[in-house]
């Protein structure tokens, strides 16, 4: 009898071992599980972060491209008004002063004055004109 009490008790040992190790390796699957989880967590958050990094950056680029735009396309309108301001300026005021000191000054009541008067009159129309066409071509 005295030979099966130490089995016994070395069984119960083994077992006790077996037991230990099997919490033991449960536990550090658990761990492992845990810290996997958690890796893949903080993945997602940066895959996250970085879909929102991007869509703000796409957001401010298209912003920023229609101000862009935008601005271009004021500075191209104020140029052609300035264009249309200096040649209306520039060929059709003095045109039309010297049309009016001369209807001032010469008697209206003769034919020539008065064709003078209407060939300065039409030709300032015709240059009006022709700048109004060539100015809508153009925009």
């Amino acid at each position: 009898m005295l030979g099966v009490k130490p089995q016994l008790e070395r069984l119960y040992l083994f077992f006790d071992k077996i037991r230990y190790d099997s919490i033991t390796e449960k536990n550090e699957n658990l761990k492992l599980k845990a810290q996997a989880i958690f890796q893949q967590e903080q993945q997602q958050n940066k895959n996250l972060l970085l879909c929102f990094v991007v869509a703000i950056i796409i957001a401010m680029s298209i912003v920023v491209g229609n101000f862009l735009v935008a601005k271009h396309k004021r500075e191209k309108m104020k140029s052609a008004e300035i264009r249309i301001a200096k040649k209306l300026h520039d060929e059709l005021a003095n045109d039309v002063f010297q049309t009016m000191a001369f209807a001032e000054t010469q008697d209206l009541s003769t034919t020539q004055n008065k064709e003078m008067v209407l060939t300065n009159l039409n030709t300032i129309y015709s240059r009006t004109r022709h700048i109004s066409t060539e100015n809508s071509t153009s925009e």
